[in-house]
């Protein structure tokens, strides 16, 4: 006699139940995947905080190293004697709800908007710099609608050009975030809600900062090349995201000639007029300030020159920073270009209230003593 397949002390309710739990089963799997197959939420899943901070999480570190003790021989006891043995279930909470036991801050973190930033390490504090002035980048543009954006015909065929480097060139300027802009020169001013504060008009954007810059240094006679490449247009291009920005720059950067040793991303804060803005002998200036990446192994190497810089900057217009910061993997890209030169800069002139007055006045102070630091490096290099 054949066995039936199917259990008779079940009703056809427990197996309906049980088909239907494996539908659902297939089912979540199935929009998973396509979930995480889609490149913006697969950047907004793998790419977030508490994603990002996994390697530097000291639980995840003990855990896989204590694994891996137990699968290579002399390496148990090694490991053991430096590392302490994790709790689980305080290692599990940890990674499910970034929260760590024994911790205040982690739990405060979670409840007040923006504290997560205190990641962001104050290496030199400006006037007025604290935890609730700390940088923070404005949230990514619709590249479809800015780039519909109603522009020149001559000036969008000068966005979309990459310019090639001068041979004599070493200093090399470009905008990782092309588009971000400042309310005062857009058409609408005070009015454009500030996470809108973005354009591909050159003229109201960071772009316009980065030729302030260039020819400054024109006048100064430092060669230099600046790039104007729209990068809103390069992401989509490439079917990238705003989380692939500096990629894209990093392309971009590519074709830069070797005598370029000075590399200037100039950028612009979200923070607000009364943040951003200084009064020095009666003249108004956009304050500026500089990130460095600590994921470049050599990061102190420009770490020292962006030190100098900024402490000359503060002794000729006291207040005009608002200071120097550290940044890692878990609170940004990390890396920032900084590892192709030992005088890789990452600048933030101003925020989304400043105008092109106070954007030259900050530009030709920025200049004046970044000219007194080339011409330094100059003779010290020729020595």
């Amino acid at each position: 006699m054949n066995k039936s397949p199917f259990n008779e002390n079940l009703s056809w309710k427990d197996y309906v139940r049980t088909y239907l739990n494996a539908c659902l089963l297939f089912l979540i799997v199935i929009i998973f995947v396509c979930m995480i197959s889609i490149p913006k939420i697969n950047q907004n899943l793998f790419g977030s905080f508490s994603m990002l901070s996994l390697p530097n999480n000291e639980a995840v570190t003990n855990t896989a190293l204590l694994m891996f003790g137990s699968e290579i021989p002399g390496f148990e006891k090694f490991v053991s004697e430096r590392r302490e043995v994790p709790d689980v279930g305080n290692a599990i909470m940890e990674l499910l709800t970034d929260l760590r036991a024994g911790d205040l801050m982690s739990f405060l973190e979670q409840e007040v908007p923006g504290l997560k930033l205190v990641s962001t390490e104050i290496y030199v504090a400006g006037k007025g710099t604290d935890f609730s002035t700390l940088p923070a980048e404005s949230p990514p543009p619709n590249f479809d609608e800015l780039l519909a954006e109603d522009v020149d015909e001559q000036e969008e065929e000068e966005e979309n050009e990459q310019v090639v480097p001068s041979e004599n060139s070493s200093v090399f300027i470009y905008h990782s975030h092309s588009w971000e802009a400042f309310r005062p020169l857009l058409d609408g001013g005070e009015d454009v809600v500030p996470s809108n504060a973005s354009s591909v008009d050159n003229n109201k954007n960071i772009v316009l900062v980065g030729s302030m810059l260039s020819d400054a240094l024109d006048e100064s006679g430092i060669s230099n090349t600046h790039d104007k490449t729209n990068m809103a247009q390069l992401l989509k291009e490439n079917n990238w995201t705003y989380y692939d920005s500096y990629k894209a720059s990093r392309n971009v950067m590519q074709n830069v000639n070797e005598k370029a040793r000075y590399f200037i991303d100039i950028h612009r804060d979200s923070a607000t007029k009364d943040i951003t803005t200084i009064d020095i002998n009666g003249k108004n200036y956009a304050r500026l300030y500089f990130i460095v990446g600590t994921a470049n192994e050599n990061y102190d190497q420009n770490l020292k020159f962006v030190e100098e810089l900024n402490a000359k900057m503060e002794a000729a217009y006291p207040g005009i920073s608002r200071g120097i910061f550290k940044k890692s993997k878990a609170d940004g890209d990390g890396l920032y270009n900084q590892d192709l030169s030992e005088r890789a800069i990452l600048i933030e002139v101003g925020g989304i209230d400043n105008n092109e007055e106070e954007l030259k006045n900050t530009i030709d102070a920025f200049s004046t003593i970044f000219t007194e630091m080339y011409f330094k490096d100059a003779v010290q290099v020729n020595q």
